[in-house]
């Protein structure tokens, strides 16, 4: 009776030892999970800052001057995967927007609503900068 007794005590410190290794174990996963977290957000909070200075410091932003930056960015802040300028247009300004893309050598662009019924809404978001450049700009939202 000693003995097994002796057996139930050992056998429940064993698990009582696992059940703390694990516990120990978890704890330094979530640790961890929460560092790399901080850390990504703090490279938006830092991209996004120099992205803001950029715009707030030139009253005509060039794309090449955005583009440069945001491969910049990109390369320091591998948690970032794309940078995109997008500007908000009313449809009554698609027309002039497509001409000024057309005149900077894209002969056949146009825009492009993708709504379900088809239909033209009454502002619309266009990205006229993509960093990496992106095929499909489905991809851009993919992963939000």
């Amino acid at each position: 009776m000693l003995s097994l007794a002796g057996c139930a005590a050992m056998g429940g410190l064993a698990a009582w030892i696992d059940l703390l290794s694990a516990e120990r174990a978890f704890n330094q996963q979530v640790n961890s999970i929460q560092r790399d977290i901080a850390q990504r957000f703090g490279s938006s909070d830092a991209v996004l800052t120099s992205l803001v200075g950029l715009h707030h410091a030139s009253e005509d932003l060039k794309t090449h001057e955005f583009g440069a930056l945001s491969g910049e960015l990109l390369a320091t802040y591998p948690y970032i995967r794309t940078i995109s300028k997008i500007l908000v247009m009313s449809s009554t300004d698609r027309a002039s927007f497509e001409e000024e893309m057309r005149d900077d050598g894209f002969q056949q662009f146009s825009v492009t609503e993708l709504a379900a019924d088809g239909g033209r809404g009454t502002s619309q978001c266009q990205s006229v900068y993509s960093s990496p450049l992106i095929r499909n700009s489905r991809s851009l939202w993919d992963s939000m």
